[in-house]
């Protein structure tokens, strides 16, 4: 199950959000309007993926990030929006967002992407984490039976 939290000042795209990317079991959403809500649900559980509107009630995309970092908050965030500038989308993503979508006139289409999106985002971050713990157990072994091990080179 992958989980969402989206942020949207908007309490009707943050229905109808929910509606097309919950379908099927396989994400889980929560959503709430303002970006200090988010953050008490994050202190609350781990989320797999954000997704935000870039231009929030109380703070900008760059202050969400900003603030996430701050609080050493590692996760993927998908910002969206209507009319983002390409400067605001190079800003985004140079300070850690993965993804900038940028909002049309097809609402279906554009959740589907979304949720495409969501579903690659998380899958990566799922195999980076596996590959992490991994790589840190193999180290462990390495480590703790050095004195057992013998490496032959053939």
């Amino acid at each position: 199950m992958i989980t969402v939290l989206v942020i949207d000042n908007n309490p009707a795209f943050l229905e109808k959000a929910t509606s097309y990317l919950s379908s099927g079991d396989e994400i889980d959403i929560s959503a709430v309007t303002t970006a200090d809500d988010a953050f008490r649900m994050l202190e609350g559980r781990p989320f797999d993926v954000l997704v935000a509107s870039y231009h929030l009630q109380n703070m900008d995309g760059i202050a969400l990030l900003d603030r996430l970092a701050g609080l050493g908050i590692e996760m993927p965030v998908i910002f969206y929006g209507r009319h983002v500038k390409e400067r605001t989308i190079i800003d985004a993503m140079t300070h850690g967002a993965e993804f900038v979508l940028q909002l049309g006139e097809d609402p279906k289409a554009q959740f589907l992407e979304l949720r495409g999106l969501i579903e690659e985002i998380a899958s990566r971050r799922h195999a980076e984490e596996s590959l992490r713990r991994t790589a840190e157990d193999l180290r462990t072994i390495v480590t703790r039976n050095a004195d057992a091990m013998l490496v032959l080179d053939r």
